[in-house]
């Protein structure tokens, strides 16, 4: 019972040993079958993911090369001259340099009556070429079938601007080499090759070269269409085609089917094609699954784990093969595009570097003799000298050399021609110097450049920029004036102080004289200019200066007095011990926004006191002109109506005379004011008292002219006088002066600073009528 109780477990363990055998062998046969299938499908989703990837980049590749073609041609007819054009020769010279520069078969040029240019002959276009038998307004690209019957592709775009033999140049076209391209993005790896094609919209080839198996010579959508027995499918290809859209299908063709897989080319309306045969990628994978399928069931018995194991690591291994292929073409096609990217960035640095700079580019070509053959200023170039054409400023050096400033010339061309006969490339041609523009006179400018030599160091290219540099030079110029004026000042003058007109308050720069006690509480703190000169006139000037001072100086005066000219000042008096000193506040801008002060002792001028009578004499006369200064003339002036004389007062000024000084120099408005003195001189008798007031302002009192008719005539005295003032410098621009001018009664004294006031208001309303003329108050 025992026996056949353990016979019976036997039995039915071996039973079920052997079933779970025969299951575990159904089981690893259905997993085998299963996962061919499953790795049949995965196959298939990674080749059309690869074929999809490729036809991207592909695509981006022919649009990238054809966008280089299409900016070839601007290239070239961006660098035509017009010496290019003189003659045949030259044309076709021209046109073999373009095409030997851009490696291309053909690049010609069309005119109005249909004649076609090219390196080596003229003929007649529209037959050779049908696509120009329409006028080309736009950029095209068209196929052509030569005499062979090959077909070629021709871009072709239209042009403005050129004349050939009187005979406007309409079109230019260059031939693609599309079948070469074709071939170079053909791709190979082992016994697998990709084929690339392009087709139009409804099917025809671009290219004389074959699809695969598919001779050249077929329509692909009548190919299609003949081995998909699925109309959809069919009419989605067609309809992609037509509209531009992407996608992938399946292709019988000679018995072999294929993928397919098909991408519009931007800016075409061709279509991108990629063929990969089933029978290639099958063939790439059969040989290992046949290995694996074998070896998988001769040891199936042994080891099921095994198997598994085998299964997993050939998966792994077909997915690593995959995705090593994948990310081999995806790094290709994005140095590819990082290329590309980076040369675009390269490109726009360089425009965005100029237009910060505010620089324009220049290029000099020279002969194999070192002679000039053509310049080239560039539109940026002239636009920072006011010009917008070639007309206006010639691709010539004498264009630019004759505008350069005759002070700087000798030394810029020196630096020009020194830099071209240097063979040994040590001299750099680096310059600042100016340049006469069309509307704005002369401008500094900055020019630097180099030169590309030959073997043998015989000049080829210069090339350089040239920089608007005026603001930055002149700035430069004004701080080294303001601080030679500055300097000047802290020899002559005691204190000296900046003012802000901004904040209106005063700095010390240096303080060696009297100076406001409260002031000198504050040395360090800006301190309000109004409080520092009423406290400096109430405590410093002479009691009968005082009114007089605190108009003279007050800060509006003052800067309406310096915007009229370059300089003002003020002379009053202090009484010392009994005695009167004589002292004078200088005013000068420096800035817009800050004027400086100097005060300064007159009577330090002389070193003895005993030599003080002819300091006065001194004193009474300005250097210039020989008239009467304005200290003296006022205080003969004051004492006169302090009697009560009366008389004829005038007070006048020299219209625009800052633009005398900036336009013409400092010489020249000395010579104005000099040529005005006599004017004013000759105008009044001896024994009047005429005076300069400082700058462009003069003075004139007549103390027995109590007629209004006899104080007119002498006015129109000197204004007739100022109409014989020839200044060779001045050419025919004139000189007139505003006056104004007020009777005073005699009889009884008056005050001169309210009579100065009523003047200078004259010379106000007399500065609203152009010309000279004079108004009575």
């Amino acid at each position: 019972m025992k026996k056949l109780t353990k016979r019976i477990i036997h039995t039915i363990t071996a039973l079920s040993m052997v079933l779970m055998l025969i299951l575990s062998l159904i089981m690893s046969l259905r997993t085998a079958d299963t996962t061919q299938e499953v790795t049949d499908k995965a196959i298939d989703r990674i080749s059309h993911f690869y074929i999809e990837e490729i036809a991207k980049s592909r695509s981006s590749l022919i649009s990238d090369e054809l966008d280089k073609k299409y900016n070839y041609v601007n290239n070239a007819l961006d660098v035509i001259s017009q010496k290019d054009l003189e003659s045949t020769k030259a044309l076709r010279n021209y046109l073999g340099k373009m095409r030997k520069l851009y490696n291309m078969d053909t690049f010609a040029l069309v005119d109005e009556k249909g004649l076609v240019y090219t390196s080596h002959s003229t003929c007649s276009g529209k037959t050779r070429y049908p696509f120009l038998a329409k006028a080309i307004t736009e950029p095209i690209y068209s196929t052509v079938l030569n005499y062979g019957g090959d077909k070629q592709l021709f871009l072709a775009v239209p042009v403005s601007g050129l004349y050939f033999n009187n005979s406007k140049i309409t079109a230019c076209f260059v031939e693609i080499d599309i079948n070469q391209m074709m071939k170079s993005m053909a791709y190979r790896y082992e016994n697998m090759e990709t084929y690339f094609n392009l087709y139009y919209k409804n099917g025809e080839s671009l290219t004389n070269t074959d699809f695969g198996k598919i001779p050249s010579g077929l329509n692909l959508l009548s190919v299609i269409t003949e081995s998909e027995e699925d109309p959809k499918k069919v009419r989605k290809v067609v309809n992609d085609f037509s509209s531009g859209g992407s996608g992938l299908t399946e292709v019988n063709y000679g018995n072999e089917k294929a993928h397919l897989f098909y991408i519009p080319v931007k800016n075409t309306g061709w279509v991108m094609t990629i063929l990969v045969y089933e029978t290639v990628i099958n063939e790439q994978v059969s040989t290992s699954i046949a290995a694996l399928m074998h070896h998988t069931r001769t040891h199936i018995f042994f080891t099921f784990i095994l198997i598994v194991l085998f299964f997993v690591g050939l998966i792994l291994i077909i997915r690593n093969t995959t995705h090593f292929k994948l990310e081999q073409e995806k790094i290709i096609s994005q140095r590819t595009q990082q290329a590309y990217e980076k040369l675009n960035k390269e490109t726009n640095a360089m425009q965005i570097i100029h237009s910060v700079l505010n620089s324009g580019p220049w290029r000099i070509e020279f002969d194999e003799n070192g002679h000039i053959l053509k310049c080239n200023w560039s539109d940026t170039f002239r636009k920072l000298l006011g010009f917008n054409s070639e007309k206006e400023f010639p691709n010539t050096l004498e264009a630019w050399s004759d505008r350069l400033h005759k002070s700087d010339k000798d030394y810029v061309l020196k630096a020009f021609w020194d830099t071209v006969n240097d063979i040994s490339g040590n001299t750099v041609y680096d310059v600042e110097y100016r340049l006469l523009t069309k509307n704005n006179g002369f401008k500094w400018y900055h020019a630097a450049g180099n030169i590309i030599r030959s073997a043998d160091g015989k000049p080829q290219t210069y090339v350089g920029l040239f920089t608007d540099i005026d603001e930055n030079k002149r700035n430069e110029i004004n701080l080294m004036e303001q601080f030679n004026i500055v300097n000047a000042l802290s020899r002559d003058f005691a204190n000296i102080l900046t003012i802000n007109l901004t904040s209106r308050t005063v700095k010390p720069i240096k303080l060696g004289g009297y100076v406001p006690e409260s002031f000198m509480e504050n040395y360090a703190a800006d301190s309000s200019y109004d409080t520092f000169f009423t406290e400096y006139i109430e405590h410093r000037v002479y009691s009968e200066d005082r009114a007089f001072m605190n108009e003279a100086i007050a800060l509006d005066t003052i800067i309406q007095k310096l915007n009229e000219s370059d300089e003002y000042s003020s002379s009053y008096r202090i009484e010392e011990k009994g005695e009167l000193h004589f002292y004078e506040f200088k005013y000068m801008k420096l800035n817009s926004d800050t004027i400086i002060v100097g005060i300064m002792n007159i009577d330090k001028i002389v070193n003895d006191a005993r030599e003080k009578e002819k300091l006065i004499v001194l004193s009474e006369t300005d250097q210039m002109t020989g008239l009467l200064n304005r200290m003296s003339g006022e205080l003969k002036v004051e004492d006169s109506l302090k009697k009560g004389n009366g008389g004829l007062f005038v007070l006048l000024d020299i219209d625009h005379f800052k633009s005398f000084n900036d336009t013409y120099g400092h010489n020249v408005g000395d010579k104005v004011i000099i040529n005005v003195a006599n004017c004013l001189k000759s105008a009044f008798r001896e024994n009047d008292i005429v005076f300069r007031l400082g700058g462009d302002e003069f003075s004139a009192y007549a103390a027995e002219v109590h007629d209004k008719k006899v104080a007119k005539s002498i006015i129109n005295r000197f204004i007739e006088n100022l109409k014989t003032i020839e200044i060779p410098e001045l050419g025919d621009r004139s000189v007139t002066a505003s006056i104004g001018a007020t009777m005073i009664e005699p009889g009884k004294p008056a005050d001169f600073g309210d009579n100065y006031k009523l003047v200078d208001k004259g010379v106000y309303e007399s500065k609203k009528i152009a010309g000279s003329y004079v108004t009575f108050l």
